[in-house]
Parts: C-alpha cells; structure tokens; sequence
C-alpha cells in the first residue's frame, strides 16, 4: 500500500550521466510503500516504462511549454549575460558569458515537475522532492523520512542556510517536504509557478530555484504560515543534506566536481558518517 511520493526530474544527458544511477539505487533501497515519480525533460528513456515503483511523466503535459514559448528563447532567462570592456587601445570588446544564477529555464523544471505530479497522481499522500543528483547510501522506509516532513501544522520542509553563499544565502533546494493537507498547499505551489509564467522572477536578485523558493516561503511566512527548516544546528554549513539524518540515506553530489567523483567530500562531513570514509 503506498504512503510517500518522492518527485524529480532529470532530461537525457542528466539520465545518462547520473540519473539512470539514482532510478536504480532508489528503486533498489525504497521501502515498497514508496513510490518515485520522474518527469522527463525531453522524452522518456526507454526500459522504464513498467519498473515497480516507478512512475515516469513528461514535463510538456506541464504548463512549462507556456513558460518556454514566453521567455524559452531569451538569452537573460538562460543565464546569459553581457559583459563589455574597454580595451588599452581604446576600442570595446563584448563577451557573452553563462551565469547559472540567472538560468530560469534550467531551474523551473522543479516547481513544474512538482504540480505535474501533484495534478497526475491525484492523490493526497505526503511528497517530497529530491534531486537526481542523489546517491542512495542504504535501505530507507517511509517511517525514515517522515521526521524530515513538516507537521501537521506547517507547510514545507526545507533545508535552510543562513551565511552561504555569504554575500546571499540560499536555501540547499535538494529535499523539500510538503504538507498535502494544509490548506495552502495549492496556493503556495501556483505562487511559485506564477513567479515563472509571469516573468516575476526578473524582479528577483537570482532567478535560482533555491532562491526562489526562498522568496515565496519567506512571503508566506509574513502571512504567518510556519515552515519546518530541518538544517538545524547545520544551518550555518554549506551543505546541510548530507549532515542531517537524510545523510544516512543519501549523499547529494553538489557541483560538477562531487558529480564526477561519484561521492561528496570528506571536508563536506561536519558530523563523520560512514559515507564520509569513501
């Protein structure tokens, strides 16, 4: 019998890289009361069709082919930026250059994926969302993760940081936890689609997703809505996942570096886990 949804996505590139490692080690370690929901960016590999406990969408039965087609070609929501420079003799030189902070495109898929599963599944389990970029360290049950789920009485669970970036802390968006019978949920959740249909998020000083979540949970919570930030003591860390109780079950592979070795590293473990020793 089910009783927890776990949402991500991922498109191909990410599936051949790193994804289709997640799908295995998730689906090899869940409890069977668990189930993974993924929305494919580009089309759906082939061979997942009928995997137990796996649920694969499509991200254009989302309403982010109506983002795309408003703001999908503008270079400034993908993250591109102009630079311009005087040269020695007088002349000025133009460079384009990537900034991930400003790449709106790239970091939409969370919120779109997140209603899509909402709206298909049609059901009113707890959910959270997880990166793919994830490594699954053991078994885990829903009773595992429920500690890490907001209370009856909030809203979301987030994995908060107060000094890191240091000129702009963020939020480590790899978990999210929702509360499906709160009676804001679906208000809170449009608000976030809504600052990307809108073209909101040029306002913001990032248009990262962690930032983003951040600004709508900060405006909900001036409305007294309560939030549940599960990063305690580790709220000051740059990496606060792997140091809370979800670092018994996961490792996240933050960055193209950890991505590449496969394992976070060991100056990342401020508590010593034995995922740490790899």
């Amino acid at each position: 019998m089910r009783e927890f949804i776990f949402v991500s996505s991922m498109n191909q590139k990410i599936y051949s890289y790193y994804g289709e490692r997640f799908i295995r080690e998730f689906l090899n370690n869940k409890g069977k009361e668990i189930f993974l929901n993924i929305v494919f960016e580009d089309g759906i590999p082939n061979g997942l069709a009928h995997l137990p406990g796996l649920n694969c969408l499509e991200i254009k039965d989302s309403n982010y082919p109506r983002f795309k087609s408003l703001f999908g070609k503008l270079y400034e929501a993908n993250g591109w930026k102009i630079l311009q420079q005087k040269l020695p003799n007088g002349k000025i030189e133009t460079k384009l250059f990537h900034d991930f902070r400003f790449d709106a495109n790239r970091f939409s898929f969370k919120i779109f994926s997140l209603i899509l599963s909402k709206k298909k599944d049609k059901s009113t389990l707890p959910f959270a969302w997880i990166d793919a970029d994830i490594r699954v360290l053991k078994n885990f049950s829903s009773q595992d993760i429920f500690p890490f789920m907001p209370e009856r009485n909030q809203l979301m669970s987030y994995l908060g940081r107060d000094n890191f970036p240091p000129d702009a802390p963020y939020s480590e968006t790899g978990f999210l936890g929702f509360n499906t019978e709160h009676p804001q949920i679906d208000p809170f959740l449009r608000r976030m689609e809504d600052l990307y249909l809108t073209g909101e998020f040029f306002t913001q000083k990032q248009w990262t997703d962690s930032w983003l979540w951040d600004y709508v949970r900060q405006e909900y919570e001036q409305k007294g809505i309560l939030f549940k930030n599960i990063s305690g003591e580790f709220s000051n860390t740059a990496h606060p996942f792997i140091n809370t109780g979800l670092g018994q079950f996961f490792d996240h592979l933050k960055g193209p570096e950890r991505k590449r070795m496969g394992a976070s590293f060991a100056k990342d473990f401020i508590v010593k886990k034995e995922s740490s020793e790899k």
